[in-house]
């Protein structure tokens, strides 16, 4: 981590490049849209001097000696404006700010320098999209609280091409999370993720937003791994004036609100503030006796306070939030030492919010084609005899409880030469999960309810009936997991314009270089402790005949070191300090054409820790393991739950009877570091007065190392010569992984007509791997739960990409736009399924290659453009639509080519790309009532979500996602002067999701794989906002 001193002292040393004495500064203002207007030209005539102004407009020139000038300020697409009898007094510098006015050109191309956010507001964002060297979409602050979006994952779904999967890691152009990075304020975050290395969008709320900016093609200013895109958000900066606003809502949940049985369970809850991880400890004392009936000991460890291991109900949580925010800025003395006058500015924000979410409707189911001829059927496992094995087709009650809260605060220093920001932001996010899973689908299936061997429609199982009761029995499930992750970062910006000098260099007009410089210290955690899982399997009949029934334990496997209850407890640490510095030399070419030279160096430090630690009643027989059969309550808690039938209640099973565990026998704690060492060099240039181009290149240099630092006695290492798991030992599953990379690009600009531009890109970006996916230990989470081995031999994905895009800009405000993107990847990186030598994991490889190709469509209209009694109504329209492909590995096509499956497949769709995205968005504005109403409409179409696979000789064929609607209304009323009243209802349609079963090898189509509902969200919000 970054020392604060060396914040400091950068700061200090920033303080150093003001000059107290300027001669000439001002402003330059977009008259049409009340915004700073950068790249202007500012020319003093007499003396034949030039600069520009920066992205906030601001301009200065110093060293201009006493006496009366013209200044003449001119950029196209604008009116020029001069003014003469400026005087300039010794000593003293003389203020002079413009106003360009004329027919704003959402689309010149005079791009001088690394962009900068001009403004919240949709007018703002659309200047960016023209100047940004790179295909750049965003969505402002104003549209994200029109809309209701609570995070940062909900807003970026507004924009064309955009979207979220699991509803927090960004997926842009039908490329997931390993495609693109999320950054905030430009600076990439590190995560806690134990899967992937992406940042959880939903820890962001919208209120510390000032806009989301979506880069869909890669310059060699951004990260080499900018292949889907870049997601930056730019936090909220110095206010315009200085202001108190004060936020507070509440909401309401169809399924998850006024309900007696909403799911949780004894101890369970949030708290206030998320701070429960110390109350969730276990005791440990061992080892335990001798063991049962003498012998080798059982167990390790015995469970003197065990805690609730069940599911229960509660009365829901009540849900809502506040936020609270101040800023302001002041000008500053010019007497100050060191500064010499400026503007400092400072903004804050804390929030706080609790939700609740809750569905009995969910599915999680497994079939497969049993045979060549046979149909689709609930995926049999463990199959002992053609009449004992067990099914997983689980009907899911899901019952979430969480609390988000944090800080921002943003410190901004303005000079005429220097600009300084310390930013810092704070999320907590805190959930906890009860989940009760229960399989009676699987038997019924096999057999009628009768337990006749021949029931109607199912397939003869002789010796299916009660006196057998191993078909398919029905088992139950309950997990209980409470989670707290957290990330800060303290980041520092500055910006120095070395004013009064100018290179002296051949072949152009130089004007004022700038220097950009960012550091930040990162922090992301994660940390699980004593998730709770424990299921059973309850016979018909009991496993003696009995007719009162019983339980017995479910053993997920013969692979499998888990028992029917596993505790576990994992901790994710991963820190980043990250260090930038960019050069920008701007120039002249015949003074009217402008282009810029840019250089930069880039150094990112990550660093993750990783631990894991488990406990089960693994390797024994019966489902009360664990507890003493010398306990008084032993015999007592078997009859209360065996009494209490397939509904009887794990919690009052184990609720105060202490109980042995030992080492599960999973995994190994790690180490991981990756260091990404990068410098780029581009330049545009102005090829025509109409047309620029971009030329450039990034080399980027990843080193990436895993180290085992701890294992259990029983961690296993997966030997990929051998085919099968051996004993770990210390290095063997290391990873040290070193890769070099040259990334060039280039695009061009076009203004065909003042209203329309034209924009192509060619450029080579690549996809990293993750730590989990590099290290080659067996890993599972949980008992039953799938089987994950590393691959150390996976390599890094390159891709080829190429964009075209034309905007027309009818009017202010109004965009119709049309784009086309190719990708071409070498070595993508595809989870598989893998079975050698009967042991069946998912893993994950290179494929041989694959390409994306894609449209997108994109409208954005007054209405009042039209017709005058429409005005303040808009509306907005973007679709993107999607095909995709990857070439399978050969092991992987000759499985499916075998005789025994016959389902040859040597291409398949790239996983979670959607074929389509479609937005439609409707607003209406009075400014004179205060009123204003939104309508926001998004649907997403099917995407793979698992590639086919083999198990045991059968058939599981693809998993797609349905196309699904969502449906948001928002409407806010201005009360008096300082109060606003909001309602915004949130997923009107309330769809079912689904994910399906679809194959050509199979009859059946559209079986449910997984399913679930969210429900309406209804929200009531009062605030308040004074300006001073």
């Amino acid at each position: 981590m970054l020392h604060p001193t060396y914040i400091l002292t950068l700061i200090l040393a920033s303080w150093s490049f003001a000059q107290d004495a300027g001669a000439l500064r001002g402003r330059v203002m977009d008259g049409d849209f009340g915004l700073p207007l950068a790249n202007a030209r500012i020319v003093v005539s007499e003396l034949e001097r030039t600069t520009q102004s920066g992205a906030d407009g601001n301009w200065v020139l110093n060293d201009v000696p006493p006496g009366v000038y013209t200044v003449v300020v001119s950029k196209a697409g604008f009116i020029q404006s001069l003014r003469g009898d400026v005087v300039v007094r010794s000593g003293t510098p003389s203020d002079v700010n413009f106003e360009l006015m004329g027919q704003f050109d959402d689309q010149e191309e005079f791009v001088v320098e690394k962009v900068e956010t001009v403004g919240g507001t949709e007018l703002g964002l659309l200047e960016l999209r023209a100047e940004s060297p790179a295909l750049l979409d965003s969505i402002s602050s104003e549209l994200i609280s029109r809309a209701g979006a609570g995070d940062a994952g909900a807003a970026l779904k507004l924009i064309s091409g955009a979207t979220v999967q699991d509803g927090k890691y960004a997926v842009v152009r039908g490329l997931p999370d390993r495609y693109v990075n999320s950054q905030l304020n430009g600076i990439r975050l590190p995560t806690a993720d134990a899967d992937k290395r992406a940042v959880e969008l939903d820890q962001f709320p919208s209120t510390v937003i000032r806009t989301i900016e979506v880069s869909k093609t890669f310059t060699p200013d951004q990260q080499g791994d900018a292949s889907g895109g870049a997601v930056n958000m730019v936090l909220k900066g110095v206010p315009d004036v200085t202001y108190f606003s004060f936020k507070a809502s509440t909401r309401w949940n169809s399924q998850a609100s006024g309900r007696s049985d909403f799911l949780s369970y004894d101890g369970g809850g949030v708290g206030d503030f998320g701070f429960e991880s110390d109350s969730r400890t276990i005791s440990r004392v061992g080892p335990y006796f001798e063991g049962l009936g003498g012998g080798t000991p059982n167990f390790n460890f015995v469970v003197d306070r065990p805690g609730s291991l069940g599911v229960s109900t509660i009365q829901s949580p009540i849900q809502g939030g506040f936020t609270l925010a101040a800023g302001g800025r002041e000008e500053l003395s010019k007497s100050i030492p060191l500064i010499g006058g400026g503007l400092l500015g400072l903004n804050t924000s804390v929030f706080y919010n609790r939700d609740a979410s809750y569905f009995d409707d969910g599915i999680n189911d497994r079939w497969s084609r049993e045979g060549l001829e046979a149909g689709m059927a609930p995926a049999d496992t463990q199959q002992t005899a053609p009449e004992e094995f067990l099914t997983r087709v689980y009907d899911v009650t899901r019952a979430s409880q969480s609390v988000n809260w944090g800080g921002f605060a943003s410190l901004t220093l303005e000079m005429d030469t220097t600009d300084v920001a310390l930013n810092y932001l704070y999320t907590r996010d805190v959930s906890d999960t009860a989940v009760l899973a229960t399989n009676t689908r699987g038997r019924d299936f096999y057999l009628d309810p009768s337990y006749d061997s021949d029931g109607d429609g199912s397939p003869d199982f002789p010796g299916g009936n009660n006196a057998n009761p191993d078909v398919s029995p029905y088992v139950r499930s309950e997990a209980l997991t409470y989670n707290e992750r957290y990330t800060q970062t303290l980041q520092l910006l500055l910006t120095h314009r070395f004013t009064g000098w100018q290179p002296d260099l051949p072949g152009a007009q130089w004007l004022t270089p700038e220097l950009t410089f960012s550091a930040s210290a990162s922090i992301a955690s994660s940390y699980t402790p004593d998730s709770r899982r424990l299921a059973g399997i309850w016979r018909e009949g009991g496993t003696d005949g009995n007719s009162d029934g019983g339980w017995t334990l479910f053993q997920p496997g013969a692979n499998v070191n888990f028992g029917n209850l596993t505790r576990t407890w994992e901790d994710i640490e991963e820190t980043s300090d990250q260090l930038s510095l960019d050069l920008s030399l701007p120039f002249e070419v015949d003074r009217k054409r402008s282009g810029v030279v840019s250089a930069g160096l880039f150094v990112d430090r990550t660093d993750r820790t990783f631990d894991n630690f488990a406990l089960s009643n693994t390797g024994d027989t019966g489902f009360n393991n664990g507890l003493d059969p010398s306990d008084i309550n032993y015999e007592q808690a078997t009859q209360i739950l065996n009494g209490a039938g397939f509904d009887g209640s794990y919690s009052d099973f184990f609720e105060d009877n202490p109980y042995y565990l030992r080492d599960a026998q999973v995994g190994a704690d790690y180490v991981g570091t990756q260091a990404i060492d990068a410098a780029y060099l581009m330049m545009d240039y102005p090829l025509s007065p109409t047309m620029s181009a971009t030329v450039g290149a990034r080399l980027e240099q990843t080193d990436l190392g895993i180290t085992v630092t701890s294992q259990s006695d029983f961690a296993v290492y997966y030997d990929y010569v051998l085919g099968g798991p051996i004993a770990l030992e210390p290095g063997l599953a290391d990873v040290d992984f070193s890769r070099s990379d040259f990334l060039p690009a280039a695009s061009l600009r076009w203004s065909i007509k003042d209203d329309i531009s034209f924009r192509s890109s060619w450029s080579r970006t690549i996809a990293r791997q993750t730590y989990k996916e590099l290290t080659p230990l067996i890993q599972q989470e949980y008992l039953g739960g799938p089987i994950f081995i590393g691959n150390q031999r996976l390599g890094i994905s390159t891709l080829s990409n190429l964009d075209l895009r034309m905007d027309w800009t009818p009017y202010e405000g109004g965009l119709v736009s049309g784009s086309w993107f190719y990708k071409d990847l070498t070595d993508p990186i595809e989870t598989v399924q893998r079975r050698q030598n009967g042991f069946g994991y998912t893993t994950v490889t290179n494929y041989e290659d694959g390409t994306l190709n894609g449209i997108e469509l994109e409208v954005r209209q007054k209405l009042g453009e039209f017709n005058d009694e429409w005005s303040g109504l808009s509306v907005g329209f973007n679709a993107t639509f999607i095909d995709s492909v990857v070439t399978l590995p050969a092991d992987e096509a000759a499985t499916f080519d075998s005789p025994v499956i016959q389902a040859p497949m040597s291409e398949r769709q790239m996983a979670n790309a959607p074929e389509y995205l479609l937005n439609l968005f409707l607003n209406y504005d009075n400014e004179e009532t205060g009123s204003q109403f939104g309508v926001y409409y998004t649907r997403q179409g099917t995407s793979l979500v698992a590639g086919a696979t083999v198990e045991n000789d059968n058939y599981i064929p693809n998993i797609f996602s349905v196309p699904y609607d969502t449906l948001n209304v928002t409407f806010s009323q201005r009360l008096g002067r300082y109060l606003t009243l909001s309602l915004g209802a949130r997923n009107l349609l309330n769809p079912l999701i689904k994910e399906v079963y679809r194959s050509e090898y199979i009859d059946q189509q559209n079986i449910i794989a997984n399913a679930y509902s969210k429900g309406i969200d209804f929200s009531l919000s009062l605030s308040t906002k004074i300006e001073f």
